[in-house]
């Protein structure tokens, strides 16, 4: 039996909840039945070099992602053509915008996308348009929590009948893996006390995250925990960072806030925290919060959608 094809299908493969979904999608994925290719529109990022692990091919596109750039569809509709597809399944805008317009002139069988999170934040009535548009070219879409569902009913005016849900899932393998970790070693690598209380946060760093929110709340939390410290992890959006860094600055948090980066071993580094926080002002449902829980942190959450349905 000849397998199954599906061309998954990006905006971009850096460190996110999209992509690692992907990841551990492609991880369990029956290799017997279903022959998987990936590609992304912009540029590949340290996912793709995992995937590629997997042995499974990660190729970028390297084009801009403009609503009016239709350059996109041209190189996608090439690229369908030569690999004959059964399955298109795209991520994220972008990927979802330009993959479906090709997939729709190639005439691929069946065309699914996956809806990761409200959008209330960034999205504009234009958007929410060319998605409605886009629908009837779309066999399925896969929305990754009830909250995406609601949310895609009410803005898009989709059919439920088009719209199934699929929460996100965690690879529960590389986290039991971190479970024999020295918590007391890995905090002093980090240059953490072996002793003091310790709050981490696991997103990109970008304004809808609320990472703001969470240094301002830090400021109180030091005036009755003089020894408390803050642990940001996450990949920097357009020099977020720098804002945030320049808030712990003016507020004396300097030395208690530590800006860890995009960083691929959280199981190890959830290890390290007493605490998680997810601050996020719009969340499709958050996989890093389902990695806290499960690894048995306490968390304190943001009563943003997603995230309602998980807490």
């Amino acid at each position: 039996m000849t397998p199954v094809k599906i061309l998954y299908l990006f905006d971009g493969l850096g460190i996110g909840g999209a992509e690692q979904l992907l990841l551990t999608t492609l991880k369990y994925l029956n290799r017997e039945k279903f022959s998987p290719v990936v590609y992304c529109i912009g540029k590949n990022g340290r996912i793709a070099s995992e995937i590629e692990g997997l042995n499974i091919r990660a190729v970028e596109l390297n084009k801009n992602m403009r609503l009016w750039d239709l350059g996109a569809v041209a190189a996608l509709l090439k690229i369908i053509r030569a690999e004959k597809p059964h399955i298109v399944h795209t991520h994220l805008f972008y990927a979802n915008y330009f993959g479906r317009i090709a997939a729709a002139i190639a005439r691929v069988p069946v065309v699914v996308i996956t809806e990761h999170g409200t959008h209330g934040y960034f999205k504009k009535f234009y958007h929410h348009c060319v998605d409605f548009a886009l629908s009837f070219f779309t066999k399925k879409i896969i929305a990754v929590s009830k909250a995406v569902e609601v949310f895609l009913l009410k803005r898009t005016l989709i059919p439920r009948s088009k719209i199934s849900v699929i929460h996100n899932a965690v690879d529960f393998d590389r986290f039991s893996k971190a479970e024999a970790v020295d918590k007391i070693a890995l905090r002093r690598s980090m240059s953490l006390p072996d002793a003091g209380f310790v709050i981490g946060c696991v997103s990109n760093l970008a304004p809808w995250k609320g990472q703001s929110f969470l240094l301002k709340a830090f400021v109180e939390v030091k005036r009755a925990f003089p020894d408390a410290r803050l642990c940001i992890i996450g990949r920097d959006t357009d020099g977020y960072q720098s804002q945030l860094e320049c808030f712990a600055r003016e507020n004396n948090l300097s030395g208690s806030v530590h800006f860890l980066g995009e960083r691929r071993d959280i199981p190890e580094l959830l290890k390290a925290i007493d605490l998680f926080v997810f601050p996020s002002l719009t969340e499709g449902l958050g996989i890093s919060l389902l990695e806290a829980m499960y690894m048995q942190l306490p968390v304190v959450a943001s009563a943003a959608e997603g995230i309602l349905e998980i807490i």
